[in-house]
Order: C-alpha cells, then structure tokens, then sequence
C-alpha cells in the first residue's frame, strides 16, 4: 500500500491492526498503557500537593512578617524578620 503511494488513512491503519495484531496483544499493550498513564498522574497529584502544601506554609510565613513589619522598631527586630523569610524560603 505505501509502496504504490497510498496515504495511510484510518481505515488502512484499521485493517493493518486487525490482520497483524492480535486482539489479546492489543488490548494488554492498552492495558499497560492505562496502568503506566495512571502511575504518572498518581506521581504528579503527589508533586502538586507537596508544591501547595509548601506554598502555603511560605504564604503563612510571609502574612505573619507582614504583620511584625508594622511592629518593628529596631534593626534587631528587622534582622530578625529577614532570618524567618529567609529560612522560610530555603524550606519552601
């Protein structure tokens, strides 16, 4: 078929399948296929909940600075602040 030219169109995709893949074959290599899709979307859920989670401890971090910022007085107290948001974000 490619020889004489022919493109490749659905329904000679279609017949190709049918005549040289059996049916059991195709579907465990669907099977394997949906098992390793599903093991990656379970790996991603996890790097986004552990993403949000650290997100909103440093969000938590920078609220609170936010609110001693109005307090501060010194340099010590400013020193101090500086310290927590920055080991705030070495965490996050």
């Amino acid at each position: 078929m490619l020889a004489a030219g022919e493109p490749l169109t659905e329904a000679i995709s279609t017949e190709l399948v049918v005549a040289y893949l059996p049916k059991a074959q195709l579907n465990e290599e669907i099977r394997d296929a949906g098992e390793l899709l599903s093991k990656d979307l379970f790996a991603f859920s996890q790097a986004v909940q552990i993403a949000q989670a650290s997100t909103s401890a440093f969000g938590k971090t920078l609220d609170s600075a936010t609110q001693e910022l109005g307090g501060l007085q010194d340099a010590d107290g400013m020193r101090t602040m500086v310290e927590t948001i920055s080991m705030a974000t070495d965490q996050a």
